[in-house]
């Protein structure tokens, strides 16, 4: 990290920071699916931009030779679409 040139450290440092904050707004958001169900439109489309999101950061850490990275944010985002899939709340059932 200390040999980047100091724009790219600040810009790596401010992603991880970035990267970290979204990660505790998703599991703020994935427990309180668990507890509501995923039943309108609105939550229907922030998980599936999330999948699609961690499936193509995994594909790009793939493509970096991150293999052991990409195989759990694959794992991660396979998660992700069952708990989508498995927790819709249908209102006409």
């Amino acid at each position: 990290m200390r040999t980047l040139p100091i724009v790219l450290r600040g810009a790596s440092k401010i992603g991880w920071y970035e990267g970290s904050g979204f990660f505790v707004i998703m599991s703020i958001l994935n427990y309180k699916w668990a507890q509501t169900g995923i039943y309108d439109v609105y939550d229907k489309g922030i998980a599936g931009i999330l999948v699609g999101m961690m499936a193509a950061a995994g594909g790009a850490y793939w493509r970096s030779n991150d293999k052991p990275t990409a195989m759990v944010l694959g794992f991660v985002a396979i998660l992700q679409a069952l708990g989508v899939r498995n927790g819709w709340y249908d209102r006409f059932a």
